[in-house]
């Protein structure tokens, strides 16, 4: 048979123009991104320029979208904080119990005043708290060693006080019902005590501040608090942070005008039933006949007086028809009436 033809050639390709060169060519000669090498025709083109503009446009776009989804991200990190801390407090690892942080009621600056804020944060001290004063324990034994006053700043001076620099680490902490307990019946400092009652003042719910500060308007403990040599009671100190809202050289954030009322009404009644008390402690005599609550059932019985507590503010009782004795508070002891009963 006879051989088959071979296959036609093909034609050579069309040859490319001067643009098709140099597009191909500047898609090889970019090294990075909106780059050319030197020489190249397309550099500084309008269809460069397009091109530019598509990526910026891009990149634009993504940045957008990241930026939408940290934001998203975030905002669910936050709500899930918010959401624990609704559940949040510390469990005692003695005891096991578990108490919970209380809501603070409060801007960023958890009230402070702006330029106090600034003063606290920036300062050396409050900075090296967060090497030193890590936990509530570490914060109680920083403000007994060094807190000698619970003035804002340093006295002549626009540095901030040791006292505000803890109790700034306290509202970082939250502490919760124990802790304020704590700082508020801490037996070894008024300062620490003072911390207690400016975290009340500051951060605390207005309506929920009487319940904490009660106990402190009545307390007779005398200190130093501003380093002037003159000493006041833990009373009248407390009292002045409930019915002002300057407090050396800082301002306190108002408290709400019925609420500061009925605290300042609860302060008279308190002041009065104290002078009661005392009217009444001058009348009381060993071998007196009264009545007393006994704190085992907290019943009231006929007791009779014996002298003067050593260990609180009252009276040393024995109850004759069961033959115990008590150290009673002056405020559970009441004079028998007429009739005896």
């Amino acid at each position: 048979p006879a051989a088959a033809p071979p296959p036609a050639a093909m034609p050579p390709p069309a040859p490319q123009t001067a643009t098709e060169v140099a597009a191909s060519n500047c898609e090889e000669c970019r090294g990075k991104e909106g780059s050319h090498r030197k020489g190249c025709s397309l550099a500084g083109s309008v269809l460069d320029r397009r091109r530019q503009q598509a990526r910026e446009a891009l990149k634009k776009k993504q940045a957008e979208e990241e930026e939408a989804a940290a934001a998203a991200a975030e905002g669910q990190h936050t709500r899930a904080e918010e959401e624990e801390e609704d559940e949040d407090g510390v469990q005692d690892p003695v005891t096991g119990i578990f108490s919970k942080r209380i809501p603070q009621v409060c801007n960023s600056a958890y009230n402070i005043n702006p330029v106090l804020q600034v003063n606290i944060e920036n300062s050396d001290y409050y900075k090296s708290l967060y090497e030193i004063a890590t936990t509530f324990e570490a914060i109680l034994d920083e403000v007994y060693e060094r807190c000698t006053y619970s003035t804002p700043f340093m006295p002549g001076t626009r540095n901030p006080s040791s006292v505000f620099c803890l109790l700034y680490k306290c509202f970082i902490l939250k502490l919760t019902y124990d802790q304020l307990d704590r700082l508020l019946n801490h037996p070894d400092s008024p300062f620490i005590q003072c911390v207690g009652v400016l975290y009340v003042r500051y951060v605390v719910a207005p309506g929920e501040m009487w319940g904490f500060l009660a106990p402190k308007v009545q307390d007779k403990t005398e200190f130093d608090y501003n380093m002037s040599g003159r000493k006041i009671t833990m009373g009248d100190w407390t009292r002045g942070l409930i019915e002002n809202i300057h407090y050396n050289d800082t301002i306190l954030p108002r408290i709400p005008v019925l609420i500061q009322r009925q605290m300042s009404e609860n302060i008279l009644k308190l002041e009065f039933r104290q002078k009661q008390l005392e009217d009444m402690r001058h009348k009381l005599r060993p071998g007196m006949k009264v009545m007393a609550a006994f704190y085992e059932d907290q019943q009231e019985y006929e007791a009779e007086i014996i002298k003067e507590s050593k260990t609180l503010d009252g009276f040393l009782l024995t109850f004759p028809e069961y033959g115990n004795t008590q150290d009673t508070e002056l405020a559970d002891i009441r004079f028998i009436d007429e009739d005896g009963a």
